[in-house]
């Protein structure tokens, strides 16, 4: 299926806020994750299934 490019930004966008909101709450919590961790695994899941679109 393919997606215009709009889509592709908002869903980084998308995912980026829910990466940091994971990570807040982890040190909320006590657990302190830090935040280039969960955008490094979120932009990598990111680009796989960019890759498999094309």
């Amino acid at each position: 299926m393919q997606h215009s490019t709009l889509y592709h930004i908002l869903r980084a966008f998308i995912l980026e806020r829910r990466a940091a909101r994971r990570a807040f709450a982890a040190r909320a919590t006590g657990r302190d994750l830090p935040l280039s961790d969960h955008l490094r695994r979120d932009i990598g899941l990111e680009r796989r299934s960019a890759a498999r679109t094309r």
